[in-house]
């Protein structure tokens, strides 16, 4: 149990999420945590996907580059002249957990130097608003215009309101933003660890 406590911590995600995620309520898991209730190993199964660990013979997971950071950590999503056909997939790390994942590329020295050129940002896609994990986070935010940027979330003049900071030099700062869904990043992969297929 201390080895599940420590996945959700160093991913940042709560007992309550792990619950959800392999069918257990709230208060079953908390007695799983603290050792008055056993897993079945069905249930061990579902911690170990929801964490994104494979057995050996499984297949590895792929997960779509849909889109690349452009100048000023502007996200360019779909990729430009890229369809179905052609679009690149990237093995998943084992860190990252089941769920709808997305990556998008970093092309020149947009991020510098947070992030390189070729680097790998994975995020939950199609997250329908934003959610209090985001707050204070680097994130992949959409702006109500549909505009796409990669910006630490911090709670703007108002409710419904968001600063965007810039976590980059070449990037501006953005305040008081009206979002469509902000999601938080949760993972950066370096372009040489990257085993795009």
């Amino acid at each position: 149990m201390d080895w599940v406590r420590s996945q959700l911590e160093a991913r940042g995600l709560s007992q309550a999420a792990l619950a959800e995620a392999i069918g257990l309520t709230s208060v079953q898991m908390n007695k799983v945590l603290t050792g008055y209730r056993v897993l079945q190993s069905s249930e061990a199964d579902r911690i170990r996907h929801f964490f994104g660990y494979r057995l050996p013979e499984e297949p590895r997971r792929l997960i779509p580059v849909i889109g690349q950071i452009g100048p000023g950590a502007k996200v360019l999503e779909p990729l430009p002249c890229i369809s179905d056909a052609t679009l690149r997939y990237v093995e998943a790390p084992d860190l990252l957990p089941e769920g709808n994942i997305v990556a998008i590329e970093v092309v020149g020295n947009a991020m510098t130097p947070t992030f390189d050129e070729g680097d790998l940002i994975f995020y939950a896609g199609g997250s329908p608003k934003v959610t209090q994990d985001a707050i204070g986070k680097n994130c992949i935010c959409c702006e109500a215009s549909g505009a796409k940027w990669v910006k630490r979330v911090k709670g703007g003049s108002e409710p419904g309101l968001y600063n965007l900071l810039a976590i980059s030099p070449e990037a501006d700062s953005q305040y008081d933003i009206a979002l469509e869904w902000a999601s938080r990043i949760l993972l950066h992969l370096p372009r040489e660890l990257a085993n795009i297929v």
